[in-house]
């Protein structure tokens, strides 16, 4: 079934292959008329890159952009998880009731958590570019 995340995905990967090395699909399914997936990795220079992105028929994202070291230890990750944290950090006290909202966010070395914009793989690896 034909539907926009088809199309998104396909310029995902073209845009991987343009920007990484040794780019893997470890999955990609666009089959189930509710939702496609893509789950790919690469290479930037010494840093092993991991790519996630579900869409949904409505339009919804759900993503996962992470940069590993050569030890396979997390350097940064962004994604908009439904994170415990980082719904406490956006509504306090009135986290519990938030319980289902994906909430934008950046993962950092020493396990903090920050309330970030909206990410894409685009503005991941303009990130990336810009500070490793």
């Amino acid at each position: 079934m034909a539907w926009p995340a088809e199309e998104h995905i396909q310029q995902l990967v073209e845009y991987a292959h343009r920007n990484l090395r040794a780019v893997q699909i470890l999955r990609r399914d666009e089959d189930n008329p509710e939702r496609a997936f893509i789950y790919l990795e690469g290479k930037w220079h010494d840093y092993r890159v991991m790519v996630s992105e579900i869409h949904r028929r409505d339009g919804s994202v759900r993503y996962g952009y992470y940069v590993l070291d050569k030890d396979d230890r997390q350097v940064v990750g962004f994604d908009n998880s439904t994170d415990v944290t980082a719904r406490r950090l956006k509504y306090g006290p009135a986290a519990s009731t938030h319980l289902h909202e994906e909430l934008p966010h950046q993962h950092t070395p020493d396990g903090d958590i920050r309330l970030t914009e909206w990410m894409d793989f685009e503005g991941f690896i303009a990130w990336v570019e810009g500070n490793l």
